[in-house]
């Protein structure tokens, strides 16, 4: 029987990045104690050419101040004996060039990368609550794709000869419905998708090989590379009049490079965004009349946009009319031996592009990992591990211990991470460090009555939507759920920790595994309202290869569709793809990861800074509550710093902690203008925090500074290294100021202090 082959991580995340140059994506876990040899908390990117060095702040911009993406490294692993469960307990080793797989020499690898992006044919992102829910019990996203249903889709009207009075309607006036829009249509695959096609790069072949309209070319069945004439598609190609915010067509999707060892760097695309011109999508290229109503804006109507001009940036999640240069598609490889002879690695993992890691250290409450563990271990279509969940009583083993360092620290540790991202006050912040210094050794009824302080998942879904503080996460939850809940496994690691059922055990995955997870942990969960590098399509057990237990697969494994790349001749190769929610196979294309995020991705990064719970407690609802709620909360303070301390602020204090927190989103067209001129006496406090023109992030997201810890800050001294301060912002300009939490919609907002408790 041959060595079992892995490529690892199973999903890897690349980065945006507006530079050339590129820095390697973290492969230790954010916030969590540091590896050995190093004096950070996990979570930072490596310098490229290295094994382990971390970066420094000086590393994060090129010298022209361009923002450099991440790359996501894959490497191949060899188990001793075929695996079955998980975690694996056997012997794995790395296969690098000159490594001995069952008796024979690697002499190259050969990587194979297809990237797609589908954003602009798939479906909306519904943001009204629905009656209908998902196998767990959840409200939004995948309830909005049950019993065959879907919701609208993107850019319905393209390919019309006039636009319908009202978008939202279910009666476009044509005789059509917006749900009946055929996006199988080969016109859609081809104008709304971008699709690089297969690439495939060599070790010891000099320089990168981009995502772009170069020559595309596959691993064949028998390990051979074999050149296809592959139909590209691009947006310059389909469109003659793009508009170029940032002076790109969108004409590559990233690239990727090899390291002295053979292993795979995929680095993330430019991260631009464009958008066509209103009438040039339609037969003849004009219409009778521009839209008046567009989807996504609730029923309010929107001044429409003049003929032959660019669509405009009128919804935070999905925009008609745009394309952006994200993308995801799956990641295979092929061993050649010193013998003349090859072996391809079957089951192919998967890469996504996405947002920058704007603090990359700062531990998210409720992570992908938390998300995706969760869905592994209570699906029964995967049943992961019956020690822990029992899929057939639906019941947890109340006699499992948890980790108190893995399962149970990590959410302590985020709450006490995202002071560094959000104003809290003073009382807050104190709490959160307490709770960051509970140690295994420490009586849980001490510190912490979990059931008192800690959101309950388990009173189904949209619980306690009356009540933010004092009950954690202080976050906004899903679609449909007005707070952020930890997830079913998260919270029954904290019972079991508050039962004394826990022990001290460290991280025992073999490295690989490891490596799968470290890569999860550092991306956002819920809430998925889309979210940022995934969205709740993770928490539908159809997304994955389900046959995890055969050697070759594994556990967290996307299930792609295998692709007969011999047979694409004409344009469009690829379908509409994966559908959520479907309980029948349903194989996954390049694209089809990427498709349920916001378009373009930068409006929805802009906007998530600070919001009422939606839906919003009302009067009544709850004898404690005498009015609706007015206090703004955080959608996704680690991955979207809102409220940040500055290197700039702590150095000019004399190299001493600066209590005052500026926005990450600030400077020139991030003010708010209200009617009243007057800044002093303004009334804006939920639309501060961000750019107050959407087009501006377009233009500007590469500007925004990098929170770091202070030991990786060249020049940070101070006794607390345990500090995490922003750096190489090049936003400038005015400002509002950044006020401590609780914030009401109420309150006033005034101009940036420029020394500490000025406006205080």
């Amino acid at each position: 029987m041959s060595t079992t082959l892995r490529i690892h991580p199973a999903i890897g995340i690349s980065r945006v990045g507006n530079s050339p140059d590129y820095i390697i994506a973290p492969e230790t876990s954010a916030g969590m104690p540091p590896i050995a040899g190093s004096t950070v908390s996990g979570g930072l990117p490596i310098k490229p050419g290295t094994e382990t060095q971390t970066i420094t702040d000086q590393d994060l911009r090129d010298s022209d101040g361009r923002l450099k993406p991440h790359a996501q490294r894959f490497r191949i692993f060899a188990y001793a004996e075929a695996p079955s469960s998980y975690p694996y307990e056997g012997a794995v080793t790395e296969v690098c060039i000159g490594s001995t797989v069952d008796g024979k020499t690697v002499e190259a690898i050969t990587w194979q990368v297809h990237m797609a992006n589908k954003k602009a044919n798939n479906w909306i992102i519904p943001e009204n609550p629905s009656d209908n829910t998902d196998w767990n019990n959840g409200v939004g996203g995948m309830a909005h794709y049950a019993n065959g249903q879907t919701p609208n889709v993107r850019n319905g009207v393209f390919g019309k000869s006039t636009y319908p009075v009202d978008l939202n309607s279910a009666d476009w006036g044509d005789g059509t419905d917006p749900s009946e829009v055929d996006m199988s249509d080969p016109v859609r695959l081809t104008k709304l998708v971008i699709d690089a096609g297969p690439k495939t790069i060599s070790t010891g072949q000099a320089g990168r090989v981009e995502f772009d309209s170069g020559a595309c070319s596959y691993i064949a069945a028998d390990g051979s590379i074999a050149t296809v004439d592959y139909p590209q598609l691009w947006p310059a190609d389909n469109f003659s009049q793009l508009f170029t915010p940032n002076n790109s067509s969108l004409g590559t999707m990233g690239g990727m490079e090899t390291d002295d060892q053979g292993r795979l760097l995929v680095i993330g695309s430019p991260g631009y965004a464009a958008a066509w011109q209103v009438g040039e999508n339609n037969p003849g290229g004009s219409v009778d009349q521009p839209p008046a109503w567009q989807p996504g804006t609730e029923g309010e109507p929107f001044a429409p946009p003049a003929l032959n001009q660019p669509f405009p940036l009128w919804s935070d999640i999905d925009n008609d009319g745009w394309l952006d240069d994200a993308g995801d598609g799956p990641v295979t490889a092929v061993l050649q031996f010193s013998d003349g002879s090859s072996r391809v690695i079957d089951v192919p993992a998967w890469c996504i592009c996405a947002d920058p890691a704007y603090a990359p250290q700062v531990r998210n409450v409720v992570s992908i990992w938390d998300e995706v563990y969760n869905t592994w271990l209570r699906a029964p279509e995967l049943q992961l591990d019956s020690n822990i969940y029992d899929t057939t009583t639906q019941q947890y083993n109340t006699k499992y211990q948890a980790s108190f360092e893995q399962d149970v620290w990590t959410m302590f540790r985020a709450a006490h991470l995202q002071m560094f991202t959000t104003d809290l006050n003073a009382t807050a912040i104190g709490a959160h460090q307490r709770v960051n210094d509970i140690s295994a050794s420490d009586d849980p009824a001490t510190y912490l009555n979990v059931k008192n302080f800690i959101r309950n998942p388990n009173t189904g879904a949209g619980n306690d939507l009356e009540v933010g503080s004092p009950l954690m996460p202080l976050s906004l939850g899903d679609t449909g759920s007005s707070f952020l809940t930890v997830t079913h496994t998260q919270y029954f690691f904290l019972d079991q920790w508050s039962a004394g059922e826990y022990n001290d055990d460290k991280e025992q995955l073999t490295a690989g595994e490891l490596l799968d997870k470290n890569v999860l942990t550092n991306l956002l969960g819920g809430r998925f309202s889309p979210g940022i590098d995934l969205t709740f399509i993770v928490r539908d057990p159809y997304l994955y290869n389900r046959d995890w237990s055969a050697p070759a697969v594994g556990t967290f494994r996307i299930g792609g569709k295998a692709l007969d790349y011999a047979s694409a001749t004409t344009a469009p190769f690829l379908g509409v793809g994966y559908t959520p929610n479907r309980t029948v196979e349903n194989p996954v294309e390049p694209g089809d990861l990427c498709k349920f995020m916001a378009l373009p991705w930068h409006t929805d990064y802009n906007s998530c800074a600070t919001h009422l719970p939606s839906p919003n407690p009302q009067p009544g609802a709850n004898a404690a509550i005498n009015a609706p709620n007015t206090t703004l909360f955080w959608s996704w303070p680690a991955q979207r710093p809102v409220s940040v301390y500055t290197y700039e602020d702590y150095a000019a204090n004399g190299n001493a902690f600066f209590a005052e927190q500026r926005f990450s989103v600030r400077g020139t067209g991030t003010q708010w203008l209200p009617d009243n001129p007057d800044p002093e006496y303004s009334v804006g406090a939920e639309s501060v925090g961000r750019f107050q023109d959407r087009l501006n992030i377009v233009t500007r997201w590469f500007d925004i500074g990098i929170v770091l810890q202070g030991p990786a800050i060249e020049g940070f001294t101070g006794s607390n290294s345990d500090m995490f301060l922003e750096v190489k912002s090049l936003l400038e300009g005015p400002s509002d100021w950044s006020q401590p939490w609780p914030i009401q919609t109420t309150d006033k907002v005034f101009p940036e202090p420029s020394e500490p408790g000025e406006n205080g």
